[in-house]
Order: structure tokens, then C-alpha cells, then sequence
């Protein structure tokens, strides 16, 4: 017996469909030169969900090589993203810390003269 699909998991299916940017058959790509094919991909805008669909449907899988190079591109653009919430959160904490500062002076210090 087959497991029902959830509605979230119907829904994922759907926007995959509908996003899917490959429209030619496996054997239109078998036709293609290697360099065909990055180009074709590369015009497409193809996802790299996409492409590992395609590779599931060949039974291969991209190894280690592929599977390294995805984690390094994944934790190279997460430690980007957070360099940059850090920067910019450090700006506005920098700030608010000196409004509270200020504000925590009594106002007999602050003197006009």
C-alpha cells in the first residue's frame, strides 16, 4: 500500500511541476554535446532540484565530488548571509545602545553652558 501524499506534499509537487524549466525529452539531451547542454541549462535557468531529478531518473548519483561541492557553496553563501545580519544588526544595536546611553544620563548633568 501506497502512503498517502499530504496536502503539503501535494503542493510541492505541484509547484515543481509548474516550475519545471526542462522541456526536452532525455533522449533531445542525449543528442546534445556536453557543452550543449551546460548552455541549454544555463538559458533555461534550470534549478538544481531539477537537475538532481534528472540524475535520479538515470539512476546516478552526483557522488562525492558533487555533494561537496554543494556543501561548500551552501555553507559559503550561509556564512555570507550571516556576515552581513551581523553587520548590519551590530549598526543598529550600536546605535540604539547609544540613544539608551544618552537617555540614561540624569538631566542635571547635561547642563546647557
Amino acid at each position: 500500500m501506497g502512503k498517502k501524499a499530504t496536502r503539503n506534499e501535494l503542493i510541492d509537487k505541484i509547484v515543481r511541476v509548474a516550475n519545471k524549466r526542462i522541456d526536452k525529452s532525455l533522449d533531445k539531451l542525449f543528442d546534445l554535446e556536453q557543452e550543449e547542454l551546460v548552455s541549454y541549462f544555463e538559458d533555461i535557468g534550470v534549478e538544481p532540484e531539477e537537475l538532481l531529478d534528472l540524475l535520479k531518473q538515470l539512476n546516478l548519483d552526483p557522488g562525492r565530488e558533487g555533494r561537496r561541492n554543494l556543501v561548500r557553496f551552501v555553507a559559503r553563501e550561509l556564512c555570507e548571509t550571516g556576515r552581513f545580519k551581523r553587520i548590519a544588526s551590530k549598526g543598529v544595536t550600536t546605535d540604539k545602545s547609544k540613544e539608551d546611553h544618552i537617555r540614561s544620563f540624569p538631566s542635571n548633568i547635561v547642563s546647557d553652558g
